[in-house]
């Protein structure tokens, strides 16, 4: 696939045909923004946008906690609030997953368990 400008994935994100704007969303320049508007329109694509490296929070929640990194955990325990000790949790609990194995626990599965420890 092409690296398309941000202007351009913008513009095509916005398109008409579900399948333009579905071959959109993958592209690096697709801006969190981007995707979280796209959902609005096409919640059936909430999964395959959690996905992308640029997700909102409110996507990286459905994505894979094996396959978060640190930026996207990041942006999801800060909206969720977390605390330090909540994020240290979170975070080594996805970095002892093993992608081949423990693929299928959303990150916000893991959170759920984590949070529900709040006093």
């Amino acid at each position: 696939m092409y690296d398309l400008p941000e202007d351009l994935v913008e513009l095509l994100a916005k398109d008409d045909v579900p399948e333009v704007v579905e071959a959109t969303l993958m592209q690096r320049a697709a801006s969190g923004e981007v995707h979280a508007d796209t959902v609005v329109r096409y919640p059936g694509l909430a999964q395959q946008v959690s996905l992308h490296d640029n997700a909102p929070a409110s996507l990286v929640r459905l994505k894979p906690l094996a396959y978060a990194d640190d930026a996207q955990l990041d942006r999801f325990l800060e909206s969720v609030l977390a605390t330090h000790d909540e994020s240290a949790q979170l975070n080594l609990l996805a970095r002892a997953l093993d992608r081949d194995h423990d693929t299928t626990e959303p990150v916000e599965s893991a959170w759920l368990a984590i949070s529900a420890k709040r006093d």
